[in-house]
């Protein structure tokens, strides 16, 4: 078992920094040609980091217009984060294009399989420019040179993806079942999450200004981290109290000792390589150890960039704390959808599969609703613990129907 978990770790992180040091690399070499602008080659690492597990859960069939996505949310996020920077009005519009482009990213899910791929990808150039220190005016050569990182970037994911095999091995779907017990209210859940997160977003923006933070990336960025990827209010709750921990954590140690060092000091450059490959290789364990690394390779960041010290650390810590607290409330009491009802519903995915026989399409689509009931897992086991009502008795259901499955599928292997 632990020998397992070590690969996993190595696997994790190999994947991860064999896109963003060529990413890296490939922009370092383009600056011996053209001034490269230090946002460009941010952008194009921070992409590195997330595309390839994004990659990972979308067929090759749909990369085509996953790249596009990728493209157009790079140079609208872009835009909206140079309003924003420019203040005034212009901050208004820069925060409302990028709170609904994020929402627009979670909406388009309820489309199918390939509309699904677009906004995947489509959302991680929204993290990317919220860390990239962007210009306060908009230009030709601004734009020009997002869509280089996200060319950069999405070379080597893609191509490697290519080459390890990726996106085919994706498998099916699982079954569409009834979303009777989502009745309530009458929406349909991802578009409650898309608002959920538009509005938790709107709502970081505003806070930020009104307690006057000098980085707008803290709350925002923790608003956006703890609501993307919403699997209830529950699984936000649980999400958020890692991410808030993690980053709390993170933050503090690696903003003092980043104040160690001169602005420009190349090891915090290593410092940020060695922590985005420990942040990939404990992803697998934990959102909490994920959390802690990047937060932390963020402090190490603007340290670099001499934006670092203990000076900027209690307004860190308050953007993080605000940001964290916001996303959660936001998706308890504005059209919440209840972690119990999605568990029910990928349950209900598992079974009808069950059903369905053994043929190579059904053992597809019941390894995907397997696949989708795991991802519950660490949620209902923390809600074991900590929650209350029918929650608490979730967790072993669903170990006992996981455990179904895989005999399911291991006889017709």
């Amino acid at each position: 078992m632990r020998r397992r978990a070590v690969s996993v770790a190595l696997v994790s992180a190999l994947g991860t920094l064999v896109v963003v040091l060529p990413a890296f690399w490939t922009m370092g070499q383009l600056s011996r040609w053209w001034p490269v602008p230090m946002m460009a080659v941010i952008m194009a690492v921070m992409l590195g980091l997330s595309l390839p597990r994004a990659l990972a859960a979308v067929p090759r069939v749909y990369w085509a217009g996953a790249a596009a996505g990728l493209l157009v949310a790079a140079v609208v996020g872009s835009v909206a984060s140079v309003w924003v920077t420019a203040g005034g009005l212009w901050r208004i519009a820069g925060a409302a294009v990028f709170a609904a482009m994020a929402g627009v990213t979670v909406w388009l899910r309820r489309f199918g399989r390939w509309w699904q791929g677009v906004a995947v990808v489509s959302a991680l150039p929204l993290f990317a420019v919220l860390v990239a220190p962007m210009p306060n005016v908009l230009s030709w050569s601004l734009l020009v040179w997002v869509v280089v990182a996200a060319v950069v970037a999405g070379v080597w994911a893609f191509g490697v993806a290519y080459l390890s095999g990726g996106g085919d091995d994706v498998v099916a779907p699982p079954p569409q079942v009834s979303a009777a017990p989502l009745a309530k209210p009458r929406m349909v859940s991802s578009t409650r999450m898309a608002w959920q997160l538009s509005l938790a977003i709107g709502l970081a923006f505003a806070a930020a200004q009104l307690i006057k933070l000098d980085h707008l990336v803290w709350p925002v960025l923790t608003a956006l981290i703890v609501q993307s990827n919403n699997r209830g209010r529950g699984d936000v709750l649980w999400k958020g109290t890692q991410r808030l921990i993690g980053a709390l954590v993170g933050t503090a140690v690696a903003t003092a000792l980043v104040g160690l060092w001169p602005a420009g000091d190349s090891r915090s450059v290593v410092a940020i390589f060695v922590l985005i490959g420990i942040a990939a290789a404990l992803r697998p364990f934990g959102y909490v150890y994920w959390a802690a690394c990047v937060t932390a390779g963020l402090a190490f960041l603007y340290g670099f960039l001499g934006q670092g010290g203990i000076a900027e650390l209690g307004q860190r810590l308050i953007g993080i704390t605000v940001g964290g607290v916001i996303a959660i409330a936001v998706a308890w009491f504005l059209l919440p959808v209840r972690t119990i009802d999605v568990v029910k519903l990928r349950m209900k995915a598992v079974g009808v599969a069950l059903r369905s026989g053994v043929g190579a399409s059904q053992i597809a689509e019941l390894e995907a609703a397997r696949a989708e009931l795991v991802k519950m897992q660490p949620t209902l086991a923390a809600a074991k613990v900590l929650g209350i009502g029918e929650i608490r008795t979730m967790s072993d259901k669903v170990k006992e129907l996981i455990a179904k499955a895989d005999t399911a599928y291991l006889s017709c292997d």
